[in-house]
């Protein structure tokens, strides 16, 4: 689960400089249980990718895990 976890102070970096890291953090708390049908989506969609790094699966395994988007909208909203 940590190594999942990895990613996460690099995708912060990319939504600060988007502009996107109040909104990601804010869709993901308001989507609740919608967010398990976006990692089922990302699921879908693998194989269509290359995901070298394991990224796709980091995002999936924080969709389809509440305790882990709560944990990820946490990360998200504390650098502020």
């Amino acid at each position: 689960m940590n190594s999942l976890r990895s990613f996460w102070p690099d995708w912060l970096v990319t939504l600060q400089k988007t502009g996107l890291k109040t909104w990601t953090s804010w869709a993901l708390d308001a989507a609740g249980p919608l967010n398990v049908l976006g990692a089922q989506m990302i699921y879908l969609a693998h194989p269509l990718f290359s995901d070298d790094d394991g990224q796709m699966q980091a995002l999936a395994h924080i969709l389809e895990d509440e305790d882990e988007t709560r944990a990820f909208v946490t990360f998200l909203r504390e650098d502020s």
